[in-house]
């Protein structure tokens, strides 16, 4: 079938818009219109969004890998445009907030302990590895979010109507889901140097108000919230929804060796 050339869509997504069908690119183009009325077009993403999943899911049954990789990015790009739309809805409060800081926080302390637990495995198998073993090692340490909660107090969404228990576990499932992830590949004669501490920064340089009013104050967003926050696929609702963050540190022991057999 021919795919008719849509200028406002390419600029927005690129050719990536072409894994949208037909009939849901209206409602991409809708949810940019400032003075769309919301509400309708986030109950229309949100169908289209479990239209598509149900495809996503069906395709998973053949070797399709093109059509899957076509329909994830969809699901991407329909996620990315209800997180719009409810970011659009918002109500920032005290409160909310608050909670939002104390995510922050929570990540920030997640962050350096995993950064701290990434030291201590490479310094054990620096010092424990046996010597067949020990010319090699990848570590890696990552954040992410895991599973949703119903919130009996206010996040924000008085006017949202949304899905949010179907759409978090898609967002799980099609979204990159590390917040944060630090690895490297290390020998005996590697150094945790300035340039593993780099890595390891786990702050960002932007402030939680992004320069705008500050009439609750602001705080420095740390890498994982960052990211969270502004190029994750969840919405401002779904992250005070949020039921745990979880942190993965693991060294994978690495033994390399010529084709004669020797220890490289």
């Amino acid at each position: 079938m021919h795919q008719h050339f849509s200028l406002p869509l390419y600029q927005m997504f690129g050719t990536d818009y072409r894994f949208v069908p037909e009939h849901l690119r209206d409602v991409l183009l809708a949810a940019h219109d400032r003075h769309c009325n919301a509400e309708k077009i986030l109950q229309q993403t949100e169908e289209g969004v479990l239209e598509m999943y149900d495809q996503y899911r069906r395709d998973e049954c053949w070797d399709g890998w093109q059509t899957r990789s076509g329909e994830r990015r969809c699901l991407q790009l329909l996620l990315k445009t209800r997180k719009r739309l409810m970011d659009k809805m918002f109500h920032q409060t005290e409160e909310t907030f608050c909670r939002f800081s104390e995510i922050n926080d929570t990540l920030l302390d997640l962050s350096r302990d995993a950064c701290k637990k990434i030291m201590a495995l490479y310094e054990a198998w620096l010092k424990d590895e046996e010597k067949e073993w020990a010319n090699d090692c990848q570590v890696c340490g990552r954040i992410f979010a895991e599973g949703w909660e119903e919130k009996e107090t206010p996040t924000g969404d008085e006017k949202a109507d949304a899905d949010y228990s179907r759409m978090m576990a898609i967002i799980e499932e099609v979204d990159e889901r590390d917040l944060l992830h630090v690895e490297f590949s290390g020998s005996p004669d590697y150094t945790l140097d300035d340039g593993w501490k780099w890595k390891c920064e786990v702050n960002s340089s932007l402030l939680f108000s992004y320069g705008g009013p500050h009439p609750y104050g602001d705080f420095v967003m740390c890498r994982a919230f960052q990211h969270l926050y502004s190029e994750s696929l969840y919405s401002h609702q779904d992250i005070l929804r949020i039921k745990m963050f979880w942190a993965d540190v693991a060294l994978t022991h690495q033994r390399i060796v010529t084709p004669q057999g020797k220890l490289l």
